[in-house]
């Protein structure tokens, strides 16, 4: 909460995502520790995983960054729906091509239902 009015005041709304972003990746790796501590250890698949998603996450704030700063005027909710998809179109490729598992078997079902 205070990163939001941090970067809010200097950043406008774009601070408000990046500083839940900071935040939600504190968290995660203040559990990740907790869990490590309480488990005793990882194996390297989750390791691999966790690396394999910063990927595809850095990936498509990459593709969200360009579309949004590039896209031709549609008006603002037709321009956040472009980015929308665009930026799951990214992560779910991304995904899909480092083999993440749980990615492929969401693709195959959601192809299967319809």
């Amino acid at each position: 909460v205070v990163l939001n009015f941090v970067f809010l005041s200097t950043l406008k709304v774009g601070g408000i995502a990046l500083a839940s972003r900071i935040a939600s990746t504190v968290n995660f790796l203040l559990l990740l520790g907790i869990l490590r501590k309480r488990l005793g250890g990882f194996e390297s698949k989750v390791n691999n995983f966790f690396y394999k998603i910063m990927i595809a996450a850095t990936m498509m704030g990459i593709c969200v960054g360009v579309v949004w700063n590039y896209s031709v005027p549609l008006g603002e909710f037709y321009r956040l729906c472009l980015v929308g998809i665009a930026g799951l179109a990214v992560f779910t490729g991304v995904c899909f091509r480092l083999k993440i598992a749980q990615v492929q078997e969401a693709v195959k079902w959601i192809l299967k239902v319809k």
